[in-house]
């Protein structure tokens, strides 16, 4: 039960830096990005109560969750990085 509470709270960890990096963005493409691909990754069909998972389980679940969080906000982060570089190189800043 703690391996649970555990990977639960590393999934709304990642889901907040997701969500405050699609916040904090000057490019409106980015909030709408953010929240289309968490909608995918929080609302992707379940099993229904009482069919066997094909995961293996709820662990299997909310570790696929696990990864797919994890997937969005690597390349969310490299996306906002290079964009904020390019805004950079091409701002009146320098």
């Amino acid at each position: 039960m703690d391996g649970d509470l555990d990977l639960t709270r590393r999934c709304l960890t990642l889901i907040s830096r997701i969500a405050g990096r699609a916040a904090g963005s000057p490019h409106p493409d980015h909030a709408a990005d953010a929240l289309m691909e968490l909608r995918g990754a929080l609302l992707e069909p379940r099993p229904e109560a009482g069919t066997p998972s094909v995961t293996g389980g709820p662990d299997r679940t909310l570790d696929r969750l696990h990864q797919t969080l994890d997937f969005i906000d690597s390349t969310s982060q490299e996306f906002t990085a290079r964009h904020v570089l390019n805004y950079a190189l091409r701002s009146t800043w320098n």
